[in-house]
């Protein structure tokens, strides 16, 4: 930079130093992450300012890749979308049919047990769980690829899913100042599903509840 021999290049739109096709905001003293919404035109720089606007140090350019890329990646979102997939296999039982059977052979539960739909949902609900451990691996490698430095580890999925979408999240934001919405959403399919599931059971019950008194 300028040692004071020579006049500061002042605050404005230049070439991006990190190597993107837009310009980038230079404050008078250091590069920061804003780009502009246009191509850059590289006739605007000229010679002097070539030569007095210092490189970006690495870690700026890293945070300048990071923030470019964006924080989002499909992997994210089928996280966010982890509550509708598990709780869909408890809508393939039929679950007054086991009640209604129950009430008259007690060996009815076995047969649930082996059943295909029984066996479906099984499977999907491990499959889905598994699946979302994997999708968190692969959102934090892809993460890492855009030059994110600020990371939250995929492992703490093993411990809980949503902790890692807040970790994620709290991450991403601290590094580019945004990326929280699959967090919001994942707050809100949580609560639409549990409230969808609260009045599926409220009805399940009345229904069986009818269900039973007839067969007295």
């Amino acid at each position: 930079m300028s040692d004071g021999s020579t006049p500061a290049v002042p605050a404005g739109w230049f070439p991006d130093p990190a190597g993107s096709d837009k310009d980038r905001w230079w404050t008078g003293t250091e590069w920061t992450a804003e780009l502009s919404s246009r191509p850059v035109s590289r006739s605007r720089l000229v010679a002097s300012a070539e030569q007095e606007i210092a490189p970006a140090p690495a870690s700026v350019r890293t945070r300048a890749s990071a923030a470019s890329n964006g924080p989002y990646t499909v992997w994210i979102w089928l996280i966010a979308a982890y509550p509708v997939i598990a709780l869909a296999p408890l809508f393939v039982l039929d679950f007054r049919s086991l009640f209604e059977l129950t009430a008259t052979d007690p060996r009815g539960v076995s047969s649930l047990l082996v059943s295909p739909g029984y066996l479906l949902a099984l499977a999907v609900g491990w499959g889905a769980a598994i699946a979302m451990i994997w999708f968190a691996y692969l959102d934090y490698a892809t993460l890492r690829r855009r030059g994110h430095a600020i990371r939250f580890h995929w492992a703490w999925a093993i411990l809980w899913l949503f902790l890692y979408v807040i970790g994620r999240s709290v991450a991403v934001r601290r590094e580019t100042g945004r990326g929280t919405e699959p967090l919001w959403i994942t707050v809100m399919l949580w609560v639409l599903t549990t409230v969808g599931l609260c009045v599926w059971v409220f009805w399940l019950v009345a229904s069986i509840g009818a269900g039973l008194r007839t067969l007295q």
